[in-house]
């Protein structure tokens, strides 16, 4: 692509959204790899959970060697830092992302600014000193009927959601690895101002 569009048209960089932890045991590609994503049963060194994060970070760092001088940003399943704390992956903190992407983004979706942040500062508390501008935090503002399994800051109205946003953005600014907010989706932040 940038070799063939104008300079003023070239992308900085590619943010990766694979999430290991979506392929379930009714997923295809799951059952041809023979593991898949199970949060009760699959945890452990060596287990389908701790494969498929080694497998993520492995395209990762194969994804970042094409992409040369290009930035890559992976999307984080919130819940990885914390069972690498606790033992239950032995791959998946935020030290093992950052060493093969520029920056993550992590899927904080939840319903208050508490959760959020619970959610963003395991991953900021593990995050290099020398690492910079390296840790966003994605923000649910959308939600329908074909977008309802993980929670949203919706309900709470544009009001709550810009009060929600301005707590985690005040706490972050504390971090010097915290880079800023993500939007899932931006079409929500509209729907709510329109509302």
């Amino acid at each position: 692509w940038n070799s063939s569009v104008a300079t003023t048209c070239r992308v900085d960089g590619i943010s990766a959204d694979l999430e290991p932890h979506t392929m379930k045991s009714s997923d295809k590609n799951a059952q041809a790899l023979g593991y898949w994503w199970d949060s009760t049963n699959n945890y452990g060194k060596g287990g389908s959970n701790d494969r498929l994060v080694g497998l993520t970070l492995d395209r990762l760092s194969y994804a970042d060697q094409l992409l040369g001088d290009l930035q890559l940003c992976e999307a984080l399943f919130a819940a990885f830092q914390p069972k690498y704390e606790q033992g239950l992956l032995s791959k998946g903190c935020a030290e093992d992302f950052l060493a093969v992407c520029d920056w993550v983004m992590v899927m904080a979706y939840r319903t208050t600014a508490d959760k959020i942040w619970t959610d963003v500062e395991h991953y900021l508390k593990a995050t290099p000193a020398n690492k910079k501008g390296c840790v966003s935090v994605a923000v649910k503002v959308h939600q329908n009927e074909l977008d309802s399994v993980s929670p949203s800051l919706k309900p709470l109205g544009w009001k709550g959601v810009v009060e929600a946003i301005g707590s985690v953005v005040q706490r972050g600014k504390a971090w010097p690895a915290f880079r800023g907010v993500d939007y899932f989706q931006y079409v929500g932040l509209e729907d709510l101002w329109e509302e």
